[in-house]
């Protein structure tokens, strides 16, 4: 950990026009107009670490899509690391998509790179069930909606990852958000449970997941949808063919510790959950400050216990095989205060993806090159 260094995460400004019912990050911070500021102290520092060939400046707020014009200039200033370190700099960013044609504008002028760039979006009915726009009059589902199809017509309909929240308010929905993503050209989506999300252990949400699992994974497997990517089942293969240590990894968050969350002021954290921003109550790990470094002690202490093996049974020789598993180890830390601590809220909803994948996609052969494209991340793929 902490060895090289993938991507930086940076807020161009804290101000969204949503307030999600599941947004991680505190209602005030999302009313504030600043954005980051210090680029010349981040940049100097950056130069200092090891970083991976590609290295990844991720875009978030706040809602990043409200600012293109910070982003070109922000691009630019981060560019010029290039002039000191062998390294390919590429900018992302995560989006809800409420201004799709700025974002295909950055697309085009190669200011973001598609692949990396994700779309929030919650499904037909977005806006009413879950999204909460600060104005319904504007932002609404049919707002919204547009996004899809404006990206589907795109040249990025295949690059761009719209991303649907699994919730109890868009559960009964799930299959329909996919259709629509589908059948308006965007060909690369995938649904994602929340962090915090104790809900999901309750049997009749469990039902309704995998009812529209089945709907989802048996559209997907159609023969003229081979080439249309669902990022879950994709995840499934991977970790199939992943090593031990691998599998270890990625259940533990292969983000941790190849990853900075920069803050508005300066300080480091290992991501956003541990940031001041995020509404879990004495749980902020302050790593560093773009003015005087990393913190060594802070870091080594960190380490360790991420390193510890996961605390459920997936770590044993004949014990749970959802490799594929992935709980927030910074929930895990609020919580239990271990970042190793699971909490198993997804255990229901990971064994019932496996049982569904192995039942509709047991006679399916797959495109490996497709699945390591996915999986760039990756350092080895066994096969």
């Amino acid at each position: 950990m902490f060895e090289r260094f993938d991507a930086i995460v940076y807020k161009v400004s804290e101000y969204c026009n949503l307030d999600c019912v599941y947004c991680f990050q505190k209602h005030d911070v999302k009313e504030r107009t600043r954005g980051f500021t210090y680029f010349d102290e981040l940049i100097k520092l950056l130069i200092t670490l090891p970083l991976a060939d590609d290295f990844e400046i991720k875009v978030t707020g706040g809602e990043s899509s409200l600012h293109c014009d910070k982003i070109r200039q922000d691009y630019k200033k981060f560019k010029k690391i290039e002039r000191y370190k062998e390294t390919n700099i590429q900018m992302t960013t995560i989006s809800n998509g409420s201004n799709i044609n700025g974002l295909i504008d950055l697309w085009n002028d190669g200011i973001l790179n598609p692949w990396g760039c994700k779309i929030s979006w919650d499904g037909i009915y977005s806006a009413s069930k879950s999204r909460k726009p600060k104005n319904i009059d504007v932002f609404n589902d049919d707002y919204f909606n547009k996004t899809i199809t404006t990206l589907g017509k795109s040249d990025y309909n295949d690059k761009v990852l719209v991303r649907t929240a699994c919730t109890p308010d868009t559960i009964d929905n799930l299959y329909d958000a996919y259709k629509f993503a589908l059948d308006n050209g965007c060909y690369k989506w995938e649904y994602y449970p929340l962090s915090d999300c104790d809900y999901y252990k309750d049997p009749d949400f469990l039902k309704k997941f995998e009812e529209q699992l089945y709907y989802i994974f048996e559209e997907n497997a159609l023969e003229e949808n081979r080439d249309k990517i669902v990022a879950n089942v994709d995840t499934m293969l991977y970790t199939n063919n992943m090593t031990e240590k691998e599998r270890l990894r990625s259940i533990s968050c292969r983000h941790l510790g190849h990853f900075l969350h920069v803050d508005i002021d300066g300080s480091l954290y290992p991501c956003g959950y541990f940031s001041d921003d995020a509404f879990y109550s004495n749980q902020t790990l302050k790593i560093g400050d773009v003015f005087t470094g990393l913190y060594p002690e802070v870091i080594d202490k960190f380490t360790k216990e991420y390193n510890q093996t996961p605390m459920c049974s997936v770590a044993e020789e004949d014990g749970c095989k959802c490799f594929h598993c992935f709980e927030c180890p910074a929930v895990s830390k609020f919580y239990k205060n271990n970042l190793q601590n699971k909490m198993r809220q997804q255990c229901a909803m990971r064994h019932i993806e496996k049982k569904v994948f192995e039942d509709v996609y047991k006679n399916y052969v797959f495109d490996e090159d497709q699945i390591k494209r996915n999986f760039t991340y990756a350092e080895n793929w066994n096969t």
